[in-house]
């Protein structure tokens, strides 16, 4: 999951408003720029870009991904509270603030974002994965398995199996081995064999697990000897 979609998105969507939110290519290249070779002018180059249209969220979600690219998440976070201050019920802006503070190791603020994020959401359970997977990366592997649990709990049948993979692969960061397999077994019991085989690739992939424990096998191991083949094949 692309934890910038949602951000990219949103910026899309106000671009393409008949109502006037204008692109200023040339004022984000400017602050590209600085941010590669002088960060003394990236405060002033990013508040005149965002200034130079009527409402902060026209400009904002670009300013806040490119920020945060850079590493200059305390300076992405400043934008993505006027953004909350802006419209404090949409859901974007609750997330990207949501996402620096993980990035900013304030896991209790972020946590408080996402309960904003998810009261406001069309698509419930979406953000809770997305900062399941962020939180863990970060090393909060206990406060991603919450996370993951709150994702799975409000998550349509179609995001399941994404919040499902989040909560497995929180509980095994977090040396929860055994809740990891009694979720991957529920996920077993729910969803179909396909979407099953997913789940364990992606856990798989994130954690780059190099012994597969018995119970996360989809399929059973082959018996045969190395090297040979069934008269069959």
């Amino acid at each position: 999951m692309d934890e910038l979609a949602p951000l990219q998105d949103r910026q899309r969507a106000l671009l393409a408003d008949p109502l006037g939110c204008q692109d200023d290519p040339d004022g984000l290249a400017a602050l590209r720029r600085a941010l590669a070779s002088d960060l003394s002018t990236v405060d002033r180059l990013a508040r005149a870009f965002v200034d130079g249209q009527a409402a902060s969220a026209c400009r904002g979600y670009a300013v806040i991904e490119l920020l945060a690219t850079a590493g200059q998440h305390a300076r992405a976070l400043g934008f993505a509270e006027e953004l909350i201050a802006e419209s404090p019920d949409r859901p974007e802006p609750h997330l990207a603030a949501a996402r620096l503070l993980v990035a900013l190791r304030q896991p209790e603020r972020a946590d408080l974002e996402l309960t904003a994020a998810e009261a406001y959401a069309p698509r419930r359970g979406v953000a809770s994965v997305l900062l399941a997977d962020l939180l863990r990366e970060a090393g909060y592997a206990v406060a991603a398995i919450g996370a993951a649990r709150q994702g799975l709990a409000l998550a349509a049948p179609g995001d399941r199996a994404a919040a499902y993979a989040a909560l497995v692969a929180a509980a095994l960061a977090a040396g929860r081995e055994d809740d990891a397999a009694r979720a991957f077994a529920a996920c077993a019991r729910e969803l179909p064999a396909a979407a099953v085989e997913t789940v364990a690739a992606r856990v798989l992939g994130t954690l780059g697990v190099r012994q597969v424990p018995a119970w996360l096998r989809t399929t059973p191991p082959d018996p045969r000897p190395p090297g040979t083949t069934s008269l069959a094949e």
